[in-house]
C-alpha cells in the first residue's frame, strides 16, 4: 500500500523535479532553507533573504518499497542519495533520475551538492484515525486539523490533550503546553512557523502572529529581548505565561514547559521563528518519526532539551540552521539535570552549529547517562559529536555509538558575519567540520555563578567517517580548563574511515591540552 501527501490548495509547489513514486505522480512541498553557512554571533540578526534557497520534500507512507523516478527540472553531473550508508543504487537517464527505497526514513536526492535538494520522507503506515477515535472515546480534550490550510495562530495545550495534524494539512501557528501531562501530537501534517516574527526589543509586537513578508529586513526581524538568566523562572501557569509575554518568548512550533508524558510522533515541522521543539523540565517526552525543514532564521535549531528527564529522540528527520539535537542546561531551569536521554535512528542535517550536541549551555548539577545511537550525519557542521562545556555540570557517562558522518567535496565552511555588508566568502571543500570536540571554557555562558565543570566517561564508538578523496581526515580536539576542571576517561573504540580501522590518535588527527586525563583509542 502506498500513500502519497497530497500538498493543499493555496501551498507553494516546488518546481524542481516532476517526481513518479511507484508510478503515481507525486507533489511536492516547498520549504525555504540556508545556502550558506554564514551566521553572526548572538544576539545576531535575522538573515537577509540572499544567504538562503528553496528546496523540496515530499512526504509518503507505504509498507512496501518504494521506486522514485524523480525528472530534474535543471542540469547536473553528479547525482547523491543520502544517507550514503543506505547504499541506494541510482540510474541516470539524461535528466531522469530512479531509484529503489528498500526501507522508512528519511533520505535526500542531491545534484551537484546540496543546493535545492529534494528531501523524502518515507512513513511507516500508520492508522492515525483510529487512534484519534479512541482518544475521542476517552473524553479526551482533541485539536483536529484535516487537510487544508489553517491558522490557528499560538494553540494553548492543556493536561489530556491530542492534537492531530493530518496528512495534506498545514497549520500555520504552534503549540504550547505549560504544566501540563498526557499530550499527544500526532499525524504527518506540517505545522509551519513563517507567520511568527522576531521583534525589536524597542518595538513590542501586534500579536504572536503577523503577517509574514517574502523580504526579510532588519528592521522587522532582528533580535528579541533575553530574559534574565540570573533568576528562575515563575512557577505556576499563569506566572509563567506572563513571564513569556513579558520577555516576548517566541513560541517556534512545539513548546513544552514543565510537562510530562508527552509524545511526539510523525509531525513535519517548518521555518520556526527560533529552535523547533523545546521541551524544558520535562519528564518522559518521546519523539518518534518527527521532522525539521525550512529553518533558515538565525537560531533555528532542531530540538532543544532543557534540563529534561527520560527523552527518546527516534527515527526523527532534522535539518536546521544551527544545532539540530542539543541537550542544554540553562539558568532558570538548573534545578534540574539533564538525564536518561536516547537519541536513535536519526538522520541529521546541520546548516550551521553542532549536528549532536551536549550545550553550550551547562547549567545543572549534572547530565549523565545521555546516548546518541545509529544516527546518519549526512551533512555537518562545526563540530559533528560535541560536548561543549561552560557551566558547572558535572557531565558523565555519555556515549555516541554507531554513528555515520558524511564528508563531502561540495561542503562549504562556516563563516562569522561581523557586519551586515560582509559578504561570504566560503569555497566549496576549503574547510570541515570538527568530528569529535570536548571543549572546557571559562566563560560561563548565561550564567552569573561563576563554576565551572567537567567532563569525564565518555565514550565513541563504532564512529563512521564516510568521505570523499578530495577530503583530508577531519580533526578533533579535547580541552579542558585546569585541573580541577577537566577531561578524563575518554575512549575511542572502532573508528574507520572509508572502512578502514584508525588505531592512534595520531592518525584520527586528534589534539589534547595539558588538561585532558586518560584518553585511549582502541
Amino acid at each position: 500500500m502506498l500513500k502519497i501527501h497530497t500538498v493543499p490548495e493555496g501551498e507553494n509547489k516546488s518546481p524542481d523535479f516532476d517526481l513518479k513514486i511507484n508510478g503515481l505522480n507525486a507533489d511536492l512541498y516547498s520549504a525555504r532553507v540556508s545556502a550558506m553557512p554564514f551566521n553572526t554571533p548572538w544576539p545576531g540578526h535575522q538573515r537577509p533573504l540572499e544567504q538562503t534557497e528553496m528546496a523540496s520534500f515530499v512526504s509518503f507512507e507505504a509498507d512496501e518499497e518504494v521506486t522514485l523516478c524523480a525528472v530534474a527540472k535543471r542540469d547536473f553531473s553528479d547525482v547523491t542519495v543520502r544517507p550514503l550508508s543506505k547504499n541506494v543504487e541510482i540510474s541516470v537517464d539524461g535528466k531522469e533520475i530512479r531509484f529503489t527505497l528498500k526501507k522508512h526514513g528519511a533520505y535526500t536526492l542531491e545534484l551537484d551538492g546540496f543546493h535545492n535538494a529534494l528531501h523524502i520522507f518515507f512513513n511507516p503506515i500508520r492508522d492515525f484515525l483510529s487512534e484519534l477515535k479512541k482518544d475521542e472515546a476517552a473524553g479526551r480534550t482533541i485539536f483536529r486539523y484535516e487537510p487544508g490550510i489553517h491558522t490557528p495562530g499560538n494553540v494553548e495545550v492543556k493536561s489530556h490533550s491530542t492534537v492531530f495534524i493530518d496528512a495534506g494539512a498545514v497549520v500555520h501557528g504552534s503549540f504550547t503546553a505549560i504544566d501540563a501531562e498526557d499530550i499527544k501530537i500526532y499525524g504527518y501534517g506540517i505545522i509551519d512557523g513563517s507567520l511568527e516574527k522576531r521583534e525589536r526589543p524597542d518595538i513590542p509586537p501586534e500579536g504572536s502572529y503577523n503577517e509574514y513578508e517574502d523580504s526579510v529586513t532588519k528592521e522587522s526581524e532582528t533580535r528579541i529581548t533575553p530574559y534574565d538568566y540570573d533568576k528562575p523562572v515563575p512557577e505556576g501557569y499563569d506566572a509563567f505565561k506572563q513571564f513569556c509575554a513579558n520577555h516576548h518568548i517566541l513560541h517556534g512550533c512545539l513548546r513544552f514547559y514543565r510537562c510530562r508524558n508527552v509524545n511526539v510522533s510523525g509531525v513535519i515541522m517548518r521555518d520556526s521563528s527560533i529552535y523547533a521543539l523545546l521541551p524544558a523540565g520535562c519528564d518522559n517526552v518521546c519523539i518518534d518519526y518527527a521532522k525539521t525543514i525550512g529553518m533558515w532564521r538565525y537560531n533555528s535549531d532542531g530540538f532543544d532539551v532543557f534540563n529534561s528527564s527520560n527523552i527518546t529522540v527516534t527515527n526523527c528527520f532534522l535539518r536546521n540552521f544551527d544545532d539540530c539535537v542539543v541537550i542544554k542546561g540553562i539558568p532558570g531551569f538548573d534545578y534540574r539535570n539533564n538525564e536518561n536521554i536516547l537519541v536513535s535512528g536519526c538522520v541529521i542535517w546541520c546548516d550551521w552549529g553542532r549536528p549532536l550536541e551536549l550545550g553550550a549551555e551547562t547549567s545543572a548539577d549534572e547530565y549523565r547517562n545521555i546516548v546518541f545511537e545509529d544516527c546518519d550525519i549526512i551533512h555537518g557542521s562545526t563540530i559533528n559529536l560535541d560536548i561543549q562545556h561552560h557551566n558547572r555540570a558535572k557531565i558523565s557517562n555519555i556515549v555516541f555509538d554507531n554513528i555515520r558522518v558524511e564528508y563531502s567535496k561540495y561542503q562549504l565552511p562556516d563563516q562569522f558575519q561581523q557586519s551586515d555588508d560582509q559578504q561570504y566568502t566560503g569555497t566549496p571543500n576549503s574547510g570541515h567540520p570538527y568530528l569529535m570536540a570536548i571543549p572546557i571554557y571559562n566563560s560561563g555562558l548565561f550564567a552569573k555563578d561563576g563554576l565551572h565543570g567537567s567532563a569525564s566517561y565518555v565514550r565513541f564508538s563504532n564512529i563512521q567517517v564516510i568521505k570523499d578523496a578530495e577530503v583530508p581526515m577531519p580533526k578533533s580536539f579535547f580541552m579542558g580548563m585546569d585541573k580541577e576542571h577537566s577531561v578524563s576517561h575518554i575512549v575511542i573504540e572502532n573508528l574507520t574511515v572509508n572502512g578502514e580501522k584508525i588505531d592512534s590518535l595520531e592518525k584520527a588527527n586528534v589534539d589534547c591540552n595539558e588538561f585532558v586525563y586518560d584518553i585511549t583509542i582502541k
